[in-house]
């Protein structure tokens, strides 16, 4: 499997189970797949990723935002 896609049809035909984040359950809803929550498992993290070349003053100032905004969500 190369995309998460294909993994959700591998699910679907019953040739695959998977680990997936929460949010999938909401953007990736399709017949055959169930998603299960773990409410013991080890919270997912994310961070932004953008190409290094060119990097602009956009990309940087949206980047330290976002970056602003976890470190918010995360001391609450």
């Amino acid at each position: 499997m190369h995309t998460f896609q294909e993994m959700l049809a591998a699910i679907a035909a019953g040739r695959a189970v998977a680990l997936a984040q929460e949010h999938c359950v909401r953007y990736y809803a399709r017949p055959g797949v169930v998603y299960v929550p773990m409410s013991d498992g080890p919270r997912c993290r994310w961070t932004f990723v953008w190409r290094a070349d060119p990097e602009t003053e956009l990309i940087r100032a949206f980047a330290a935002v976002t970056g602003d905004f976890a470190a918010s969500r995360t001391a609450s």
